[in-house]
């Protein structure tokens, strides 16, 4: 990075900066969600190494819990505690808010004051969150120094200091006041996104002429270029939203497979539940043709097939699968991945949303990574690595075999399939339309995984029906769904049998979605657990809370309606009991050391290994996946079409 021009005072130059990020972030405000001046300081506490969204997370039931300063003055410490663990330090945290609410019951009658002076003499409270409740709470124009305002402000070359008071004291004789509170906010959001601490991004800051770049040495990456559009997507309704550099095959298939809405909808009645799925599956089918597989055809159901004929005779025919949709947890649509080519290492902000950050310490196998290409989403959606990767990596395997027919494999079978994520995935697929000995799902994390159990699972649907009648003719004669169904969740267990606190070979029951009014309210709860005969001991207590619910208001009615999904596909593995020990050997050939898992979930090989056809999933390369903060590492999917290569020559026997 060439050094800075000679520039003007700060004096001269802060009034620029400042005109610069009012353009950047317009609508720049404090991301913490709080009713209160007191709610606003408990949330403020709570964001000590902490991101804003995860205590957004904490304090809807935490204020719901301790409405006012009295509320959080004699509650229980202990269960402060508890309910804000998930925002770390959470006893320093518990013990910093119960001293608040006292001091400011004794003090100040239980209001907040709106004073400096006042606010600093509390207990926890110092000059930065002071002046977030000031500036946010009361309209008191205030500086916030945070990390984020005291790094830009040293490169920018408005202080020299790292005291946050000083720095504070250095920007307060250039900012004019009225501007202090919404300059803190714009000057954070652009720490986040742009102006970050290990790596900033000064080759696309518009600060960049402005800044004398103080302690920054950092090169610029390479600039995006046009990736063009392919012949069969010039002839789509898919069209391109952003462009990235050209590097290989893979990394050209997965992008364009990414920006393809494919998300699932479980409310469809239509199979595929939506028409993004046919989209990719007619792109898949043509590439497919293209690559010299006439075959290649797409069903009624968008369900795509293909053969890659042998070039050894007589050993098993292998069928290798992923599916096309992505998760409905979250938005798939308008997706614009992010190519981070030579990852320097550290956490990486999205930069759509830079509340939403990658962290190495939440995603510790990025350590590993450095130099290497990470694609993540943009923050604003999914990335659709569950399950693109592994289309991508079947879809570069059967590249490379139809460009060198020297490769041993005996007939492999493509198959790609529709609404695994909503359960679905094989529903109009039978093993006896592929015609394999053996089957491979590519839909797993990282590399040289090899998962031959699964879950079993069911879905259990809890409908709710209560009465209904004006609110103000109710008494006596209401019975509010909504209510008891927050009463059945209530009762479900959470120290155990929950997702939360449990993992290895732990089952759950894992409520998901709810939705209705008074008249009636329903609830979706998944049933997991390795062990298939405790499925039906967690459908009998989920009967028994909505028996109690019905002697308790038999008014109410409480239905429970357990659907089955799939079983733990380790059973069906004694069929081809080659199937888990030839895949770990690929995985030594191509260089990976190999990890045998069980999966906490379920694949669209658990359904086919129940339907009689031995489905093990691989890794693709999938990492944080049904999040905005999934990535996938483009080395990873290249050892993982290696993988598959050396697969099918185990399978051929070479």
């Amino acid at each position: 990075m060439p050094p800075a021009a000679k520039l003007p005072p700060p004096k001269v130059r802060l009034p620029l900066v400042s005109a610069e990020l009012d353009r950047l972030y317009p609508d720049a405000s404090i991301a913490l969600t709080f009713g209160t001046p007191l709610q606003l300081a408990v949330a403020t506490i709570l964001s000590a190494q902490c991101t804003d969204k995860r205590v957004n997370l904490v304090t809807p039931a935490l204020f719901a819990r301790f409405p006012d300063a009295e509320a959080f003055a004699a509650g229980p410490l202990e269960e402060i505690a508890e309910m804000v663990r998930m925002t770390g330090f959470f006893r320093n945290k518990a013990r910093h808010i119960q001293g608040f609410a006292r001091a400011v019951l004794d003090w100040h009658g239980g209001e907040v004051p709106a004073d400096l002076d006042a606010l600093v003499k509390l207990p926890g409270i110092g000059r930065k969150t002071a002046n977030v409740v000031l500036g946010d709470a009361f309209g008191i124009p205030g500086i916030t120094v945070d990390t984020h305002v005291g790094r830009l402000a040293r490169r920018l070359g408005f202080t020299r200091h790292v005291d946050p008071v000083k720095v504070e004291f250095d920007l307060m004789k250039l900012a004019p006041r009225p501007a202090w509170t919404t300059f803190s906010h714009r000057v954070i959001l652009h720490g986040r996104a742009v102006c970050v601490a290990r790596k900033p991004a000064c080759h696309r800051c518009t600060l960049y002429s402005l800044c004398p770049r103080r302690g920054v040495v950092v090169a610029a990456p390479t600039t995006p270029v046009l990736l063009p559009l392919s012949e069969t997507e010039r002839g789509s309704k898919t069209r391109r939203t952003t462009e990235y550099p050209r590097m290989d095959p893979l990394l050209d298939r997965f992008v364009r497979y990414c920006r393809i809405d494919t998300q699932a909808d479980e409310a469809s009645a239509t199979y595929p539940s939506t028409p993004g799925q046919l989209d990719l599956a007619r792109l898949l089918r043509d590439e497919l043709r293209a690559m010299g597989y006439a075959d290649a055809r797409m069903t009624a159901f968008g369900i795509v097939h293909a053969t890659i004929p042998a070039t050894v005779d007589g050993v098993p025919v292998v069928a290798l699968n992923s599916h096309v949709d992505t998760s409905p947890e979250f938005s798939g649509g308008g997706v614009k991945p992010q190519v981070i080519r030579d990852y320097p290492g550290g956490d990486l902000v999205l930069p759509a949303d830079p509340s939403r950050v990658i962290r190495v310490s939440e995603s510790p196998e990025l350590a590993a990574l450095v130099g290497r290409t990470i694609i993540t989403t943009d923050g604003t959606t999914l990335l659709g690595g569950d399950d693109k990767a592994g289309v991508a990596v079947i879809m570069e395997v059967a590249r490379l075999l139809a460009a060198d027919p020297t490769i041993p494999h005996g007939v492999v079978k493509v198959v790609f399939t529709c609404d695994e994520e909503i359960g679905k995935g094989v529903l109009h697929l039978d093993p006896s339309d592929l015609g394999a000995d053996v089957a491979y799902t590519l839909d797993g994390a990282g590399t040289g995984e090899v998962e031959g159990e699964t879950f079993s699972a069911d879905k259990a649907t809890i409908t709710i029906r209560g009465v209904n009648i004006h609110p103000a003719l109710a008494k006596g004669k209401m019975t509010n769904a909504v209510r008891l169904a927050g009463m059945f969740l209530e009762r479900l267990p959470t120290r155990v049998l929950a997702p939360e606190v449990t993992d290895g070979r732990d089952g759950f029951l894992h409520p998901y979605h709810i939705a209705g009014g008074v008249p009636e309210t329903v609830i979706q709860i998944l049933l997991r657990d390795f062990d298939t005969g405790r499925l039906a001991d967690y459908a009998d207590l989920l009967q028994a809370v909505a028996r109690q619910l019905e002697t308790e208001y038999p008014e109410a009615s409480v239905g429970v309606k357990v659907t089955r999904q799939y079983r733990n596909m380790r059973d069906g593995m004694a069929k081809e009991p080659r199937a888990v020990p030839f895949a770990l050997e690929a995985v030594r050939r191509a260089g990976l050391e190999p990890t045998e898992k069980a999966i906490r979930g379920g694949t669209d090989g658990a359904m086919l290994t129940a339907k009689g056809l031995p489905t093990p999933n691989l890794s693709a390369g999938e990492h944080n996946f049904h999040s905005p903060l999934e990535w996938v590492c483009l080395e990873e999917m290249a050892a993982n079409v290696r993988t598959v290569v050396e697969l099918l020559k185990v399978w051929a026997g070479r």
